[in-house]
């Protein structure tokens, strides 16, 4: 006797449907250094330098020791790796967008 569904067709549909709800729920990771792809999706995908200069020294808050979310914004005697926690910088930077001057051109 046939099977009335198409068995095949309904896993293509169930798997579907799981990938969508996966692909929603994408992991982020609670902290990440400073590479391309973080550069990219939260500083405007300025360099390493420029961000250092204009938001890690221009805005001391965001120093992890003054209560802000980067961890050795530059070398120091406390460590050299610097580490963005991801999700109060996603908060800060929105709440700055306009205070920052995006354009603003590093000094040769």
């Amino acid at each position: 006797m046939n099977n009335l569904i198409n068995q095949d067709a309904l896993v293509q549909l169930i798997k579907s449907e799981v990938d969508k709800q996966v692909a929603k729920q994408s992991f982020e990771p609670r902290t990440a250094g400073l590479t391309q792809q973080v550069r990219k999706d939260y500083f405007h995908g300025k360099g390493v330098e420029w961000i250092r200069t204009f938001i890690f020294d221009r805005y001391p808050e965001t120093n992890e020791a003054n209560g802000g979310w980067v961890t050795n914004p530059r070398k120091s005697v406390h460590g050299k790796t610097t580490t963005i926690w991801l999700k109060p910088a996603r908060k800060w930077l929105d709440d700055h967008e306009l205070e920052i001057d995006w354009n603003e051109k590093m000094s040769t």
